[in-house]
């Protein structure tokens, strides 16, 4: 009788996945360290700065430019002074682009700008993904560590009970090295188990870019609370690729108006002062005034002449641009609908297998193993059918725990899918 009381309450140890372990580290602290610590996400994150201050200087004018020159001077003597019009030329001129063509500058550069902005977004709802992944990876091994752990000390005292019982001559030799066995195998799972939660653990070390945390400080946490999942279509608009899409068929459309408005003139407009130093001994009768400086004004445009060549490719070029931005919108589109409609039947399936473990699978497998234990002790059964019934209560706590974990994980995923930003 003692030893069932025993084994009953180690067998209720198992559930302890339900409470985290003490420690620093938490999944809100690794995440919020990830964020501002990955190398890939502050990339991406800076890329999208710089084109962000780029647009806004892309619907600039072009700079004015600003000449100075000396101007007809002699050659032999490159003097400012002998020749009627020679002088200092100070002159100033500015490009003055098709009314149009710096709106759709500005809009093509925005637009590109916020393609790179989802981008960035996309990597750092990955980026929680993959920590909320492994951290449930690393939680799961470490609980099921624990589980096996629970079951070693069990079996030791099995053994101890066996090997009692064999001196009393109540017992077998062949039971006592079963038992032996079955505590060996225990071992070598465990060495597993702590082989995989340590490989989850260095994942996490990668994701995050921190190397001032251990393992031991890092507390693995699974609630096995599922919510209910529902199975309509959520919004998912705010996924950074579907954002993404739609920024570059906005830059594609600026892209074909930039090229039409190619086929179109610039303007230049500008202004010379000459300033003169004539010599006012060299003055003839019904030449200029001595030493009178002088304005010039001068208004020019291009000749777009070769736009069979150039604007003509260009416009053909944007306008299949266009195709293929708003083919991979939808194609972005369909691919979302069914990779959320699947990770929805997944949560959905996930949480129906998590009840009926709590409710029939554990609680069967424990009164299964309990009236074995009772069945072994008054002679109904040998000790191969009980060990087989603890390895069944043993099997259906790590699968349990595994379910919980996968619908975490999944969730996680769906979460990335919807666009669903960490803290939102």
């Amino acid at each position: 009788m003692a030893i069932r009381v025993l084994i009953r309450s180690v067998l209720a140890a198992f559930l302890i996945f339900q409470s985290a372990q003490a420690g620093p580290e938490t999944l809100d602290s690794l995440i919020q360290t990830a964020l501002k610590s990955n190398a890939s996400l502050i990339a991406a994150q800076s890329r999208y700065q710089a084109m962000r201050h780029e647009a806004k200087a892309a619907g600039a004018l072009p700079d004015p430019a600003f000449t100075i020159s000396a101007m007809d001077l002699p050659r032999k003597t490159l003097s400012l002074t002998e020749m009627e019009m020679s002088g200092i030329s100070v002159g100033m001129s500015q490009t003055i682009p098709w009314p149009g063509m710096l709106a759709a500058k500005s809009r093509y550069s925005k637009f590109t700008a916020e393609a790179e902005g989802a981008e960035a977004n996309s990597r750092r709802n990955s980026l929680v993904r993959k920590i909320k992944h492994f951290y449930y990876e690393y939680s799961y091994w470490s609980f099921a560590e624990n589980v096996v752990s629970d079951n070693i000390k069990l079996s030791e005292d099995i053994i101890t009970y066996m090997e009692t019982r064999y001196g009393n001559g109540g017992g077998s030799l062949e039971e006592v090295a079963s038992a032996r066995v079955s505590k060996s195998e225990m071992i070598d799972h465990r060495l597993h188990f702590k082989e995989q939660r340590r490989a989850a653990f260095y994942m996490l070390k990668q994701l995050v870019n921190d190397t001032s945390w251990a393992d031991t400080t890092l507390a693995p946490f699974m609630t096995v609370s599922i919510d209910s999942i529902s199975q309509e279509l959520p919004d998912y608009t705010r996924n950074p690729e579907m954002v993404g899409a739609a920024a570059r068929s906005e830059a594609a459309n600026a892209k074909l108006s930039l090229a039409k408005s190619e086929y179109w003139p610039e303007f230049m407009i500008g202004a010379d002062y000459l300033i003169r130093k004539y010599d006012t001994s060299h003055v003839n009768a019904g030449h200029m005034l001595p030493g009178e400086d002088i304005w010039s004004f001068h208004f020019g445009f291009t000749l777009p002449l070769w736009f069979f060549a150039k604007q003509k490719k260009m416009t053909t070029a944007a306008k299949f641009e266009i195709e293929s931005a708003r083919a991979d919108e939808r194609a972005v589109d369909v691919e979302l609908k069914q990779s959320i409609r699947e990770a929805q039947l997944m949560l959905k399936s996930l949480a129906e297998r998590t009840r009926h473990f709590q409710m029939s699978i554990i609680p069967l497998s424990e009164t299964a193993y309990n009236s074995a234990h009772v069945a072994y002790e008054v002679g109904q059964i040998d000790f191969q059918s009980l060990l087989e019934d603890q390895i069944k209560v043993y099997e259906s706590k790590l699968d349990h725990i595994e379910i919980v974990k996968e619908y975490h994980q999944t969730k996680a995923y769906l979460d990335e899918l919807i666009g669903l930003e960490y803290g939102g």
